[in-house]
This record gives C-alpha cells, structure tokens and sequence, in this order.
C-alpha cells in the first residue's frame, strides 16, 4: 500500500487537525479545476466530522470466548 494511501485514511484519524492531509486536499482541487469541476471532486469532513474523526482510535484485545460458527476465534499469537 503506498504511503499516500495509507495517508488518506491515516491522517485523519492520527493527525491533530482530523482532516485529509492538506497535499491531498490541494492535489485534487486542482485536478478537479484542471478537469473542468466547478469544485473538488474530495467531499469534505464537516466539523461534526472533523471533531468525531480526530484522536479516533480504539484499541482491541483478544477475546478467547469469542467464536466465529463453532470454531473459536485466534489471534496471531495462536500461530506461533
């Protein structure tokens, strides 16, 4: 996965501002002016969104009461 990729959806959530990086919001206004849109083809966050999306992270932790059909769920340590 490229590191622009990753940045799309990486940067908003990890980032302080809890938007698309800037490079990517400029980069694609001028491709979308370029090709005739009278606005940018990225739609944007609004500040509901913005606020919602910033420092949204969660943390996870295996649970070995979980199963998926009748075979428990593993993690990547039962592959050890």
């Amino acid at each position: 996965m490229s590191k622009e990729l990753v940045g799309w959806f990486a940067h908003p959530i990890f980032s302080k501002e809890g938007d698309y990086p800037p490079v990517m919001k400029e980069r694609i206004a001028a491709n979308s002016k370029a090709e005739g849109f009278s606005r940018s083809r990225l739609p944007e966050f609004g500040e509901h969104w913005v606020n919602y999306i910033k420092g949204l992270t969660v943390y996870l932790r295996h649970n070995p009461s979980l199963t998926f059909g009748h075979y428990p769920l593993k993690n990547h340590s039962s592959d050890k």
